[in-house]
């Protein structure tokens, strides 16, 4: 069984921090973020956006997620998860084990 799930992502945040406790007591934050890159594939070059909503789970790291306010720019590190909406809609989430702020 394959298990490599490691994702990298700079950004902007795009809303403000969204926070929540889950049943079993586990804070979570909830942000977005746009990613503007150029990148090259197949030998040319290209602009790349994406918007990613990211999870950051657990009393550690919630100490950064205060820091967080709409507009902050950030380094995301963690693991892609898909996540079902209340409405039906699949996304895909980065679930973060690092948040570090970027200037």
């Amino acid at each position: 069984m394959l298990a490599e799930n490691s994702t990298v992502l700079t950004g902007t945040l795009c809303t403000s921090p969204r926070k929540k406790i889950s049943p079993a007591g586990i804070p979570h934050t909830y942000i977005v973020m746009d990613h503007r890159s150029q990148q090259v594939d197949a030998g040319f070059s290209r602009g790349i956006y994406c918007r990613m909503t990211v999870v950051i789970s657990g009393k550690e790291l919630q100490i950064t997620s205060n820091m967080l306010v709409k507009g902050s720019n950030i380094k995301a590190s963690g693991y892609l998860v898909w996540h079902q909406g209340r409405n039906g809609s699949p996304k895909i989430v980065l679930h973060a084990h690092s948040i570090e702020m970027i200037n």
